[in-house]
C-alpha cells in the first residue's frame, strides 16, 4: 500500500485524490474527484456503502460497484 507522500506526486488530480482517500481511508477525499461516476465509486469504497452505487450513470460500472460493496460486507 501506498503512503499519503506517494499520493501527492500522482500528477492527475482525480487519481491523486483516490489515493489519499484510499490510503487515509477519509471519503472527504473523493470530493475532489471531478468524475461523478468515479467520485460516487469512491465515496461507496470507502463508506462500505452501496447508496452511492446508484447514483453511477454508467450501468456496466454501477454493477460492478455493486458487487464490490456486496463483497466487502
Amino acid at each position: 500500500m501506498a503512503a499519503s507522500s506517494d499520493c501527492y506526486a500522482i500528477k492527475d488530480g482525480d487519481k491523486r485524490a483516490y489515493c489519499l482517500a484510499v490510503v487515509k481511508r477519509d471519503y472527504g477525499y473523493c470530493h475532489r474527484i471531478k468524475d461523478g461516476d468515479k467520485r460516487n465509486q469512491c465515496m461507496a469504497e470507502i463508506k462500505g456503502t452501496r447508496n452511492n452505487c446508484y447514483a453511477i450513470k454508467e450501468q456496466d460500472a454501477r454493477k460492478a460497484c455493486l458487487t464490490l460493496t456486496i463483497e466487502k460486507m
